[in-house]
């Protein structure tokens, strides 16, 4: 992210991932890397929160299982759905996408977190038939 961004933001070589915020989620203590013929210290000392870039990270954890948990969410946060829910989290988070204005500013202040791959994929096939711009790499 760093080495993306420093054309784009200066000062962003000299933060973590380039000052972008990036949510990390797992227990990082079951995702262990495999190495073959070393031993336990270094696999742990490779695990992501043995990093040098962790003591910048904000970690939130749960302190128990939310199986069953309720919370109260604020209605502020809440979006009022439409037919297609797709629909409604593209159009609130992107609402100039609607009407052909959505430019590089809009996409580098806002985000969509999906807790799978397949929403994931459903967002980005949306966004892709809304653009009507030629492609370009």
């Amino acid at each position: 992210m760093r080495y993306l961004l420093r054309f784009a933001i200066p000062g962003s070589a000299e933060k973590t991932f380039g000052g972008k915020t990036v949510v990390l989620g797992g227990d990082f203590r079951q995702i262990l890397l495999v190495f073959l013929k070393v031993t336990r210290p270094i696999v742990v000392g490779a695990t992501i929160n043995s990093s040098y870039f962790w003591t910048n990270c904000k970690v939130m954890g749960l302190a128990k299982k939310v199986q069953g948990f309720e919370i109260d969410i604020s209605t502020w946060f809440l979006l009022k759905c439409g037919p297609d829910p797709i629909v409604t989290i593209v159009e609130s988070t992107f609402p100039s996408a609607r009407y052909d204005m959505l430019d590089e500013s809009h996409l580098e202040v806002r985000a969509i977190l999906s807790p799978t791959l397949d929403v994931v994929d459903q967002i980005n096939q949306y966004m892709c038939d809304m653009n009507t711009a030629g492609g370009r790499t």
